[in-house]
């Protein structure tokens, strides 16, 4: 995937989130249900966009870029208290 359809994809979820404001908009009829509703369709949206890129919490990564961060081993290590 080039970075012009990257951008697209992620223009996309973003239009699709601004257009759930209308979706989900509150009335009379759906009371709170129209808020966990807008809620939920967001939520499943955002989750969409480690479809395009990946992040490591500060910075995007393709998957080829990702695949190749060294990962971090949640073995816990022994103390070696001898050491000075």
């Amino acid at each position: 995937m080039d970075n012009r359809e990257r951008a697209e994809k992620l223009w996309g979820l973003l239009d699709d989130i601004d257009t759930a404001s209308d979706m989900f908009k509150p009335c009379e009829a759906n009371g709170i249900k129209s808020f966990e509703n807008f809620y939920a369709y967001v939520m499943k949206k955002v989750g969409k966009r480690f479809d395009i890129f990946k992040s490591d919490g500060y910075k995007l990564y393709t998957d080829e870029e990702f695949a190749k961060l060294p990962k971090e081993s949640n073995e816990s290590k022994p103390l070696d208290i001898n050491k000075s």
